[in-house]
């Protein structure tokens, strides 16, 4: 679509015999040749208060320019919808600090694969954390997860989501229930009705504690000297 194009489709809309250009219509014609430049297409939307008289509005596009409009559209809803993921991580965290988890919203965790091993690479809390570390949107992440997309593979890694189980508790033996208990306390008195400080304490326990699960370990006191 060109200048030229458009104020001819100007013309045809006109009533009556076809008047002259008037100055008013030569210095818009003007204007907008200058701000087109060297422009052979241009895109433009002209109002009825600018437009000539008895000139509908008129709505001329350009190719491509229905695409970058999609795109810029595509943009803001990602925009907001990692702005809404904040917020409602934000709430969550609030919620979790009062010791009341929230019962409207629970923070999706994502694994991170390998494309050839489809081994977990990383673990993400939420979508919109790996969306803003690694600059990828939260559209094509979603996409990604949802399994909408032709191909789960993004920025160069497969996702999905990921559920943590929780670990089945191994049963405790005897001697390992023996070593979790408190042993020992400064309140005892020892050989010369000598006592420990409770730091000191506190280090007996856990070597106690270590050796009854076979644990290899070095206490450093406070001079800094290791004792195995």
């Amino acid at each position: 679509v060109t200048v030229d194009s458009i104020y001819d489709a100007c013309d045809e809309d006109l009533i009556g015999e076809e008047p002259a250009p008037s100055e008013y219509q030569k210095g818009i014609k003007q204007s907008v040749w200058e701000a087109a430049g060297s422009m052979e297409r241009v895109c433009m939307t002209l109002a009825m208060a600018t437009a000539p008289v008895n000139c509908d509005w008129l709505s001329y596009g350009i190719d491509g320019y229905d695409e970058q409009l999609r795109e810029a559209a595509e943009e803001q809803a990602e925009e907001e919808a990692a702005a809404a993921e904040a917020l409602r991580e934000a709430e969550l965290s609030i919620k979790e600090s009062s010791g009341k988890p929230s019962p409207h919203f629970q923070a999706t965790m994502i694994a991170q694969m390998n494309v050839d091993t489809g081994r977990v690479v990383h673990i993400w809390p939420s979508i919109s954390t790996a969306s803003q570390s690694l600059g990828i949107s939260v559209r094509s992440l979603t996409t990604a997860i949802k399994g909408d997309s032709s191909t789960s593979e993004v920025g160069g890694f497969r996702w999905a989501k990921f559920t943590p189980h929780k670990s089945q508790e191994k049963k405790k033996t005897a001697s390992e229930k023996d070593a979790d208990a408190v042993l020992y306390d400064e309140s005892k008195a020892y050989k010369n009705e000598n006592k420990l400080r409770d730091y000191q304490t506190s280090g007996l326990n856990w070597m106690i504690q270590c050796w009854h699960h076979r644990r290899s370990c070095i206490l450093a006191d406070e001079m800094g000297l290791g004792k195995t």
